[in-house]
């Protein structure tokens, strides 16, 4: 399930954690990973989870009045459930490839 492969820390593992972390998961199943691997792992999803919280930073200065390009205080920089679902709806494509499955658990979890 991929469980073992983060922490309760909330923060993106280092790259270095990261591939002692697969390595240990792929030398149960006789696999092999490289360093490059790796690398393009840890970067391609800290370019997502970078998108997705610009999308949400977008929207939450919207709603604050600032417009586009303003930014947030730091007494502000709080980020809203509903600034999540707009974002996602205004970019779908942020919600990966099973978007409208992704969006209604979205809409579920909001209504909650």
């Amino acid at each position: 399930d991929g469980g073992d492969l983060y922490d309760e820390s909330m923060e993106l593992p280092s790259k270095v954690g990261l591939r002692h972390k697969m390595r240990k998961r792929c030398q149960e199943h006789n696999l092999s990973v490289s360093q490059d691997a790796v690398e393009a792992l840890h970067t391609t999803l800290e370019q997502y989870l970078k998108n997705i919280i610009s999308a949400c930073q977008l929207v939450a200065e919207m709603r604050r009045g600032g417009g586009a390009g303003a930014t947030l205080r730091e007494d502000q920089a709080s980020i809203t459930p509903e600034d999540f679902a707009v974002a996602m709806a205004l970019q779908p494509e942020l919600m990966g490839q099973e978007k409208a499955m992704n969006f209604e658990r979205l809409m579920v979890i909001q209504h909650w």
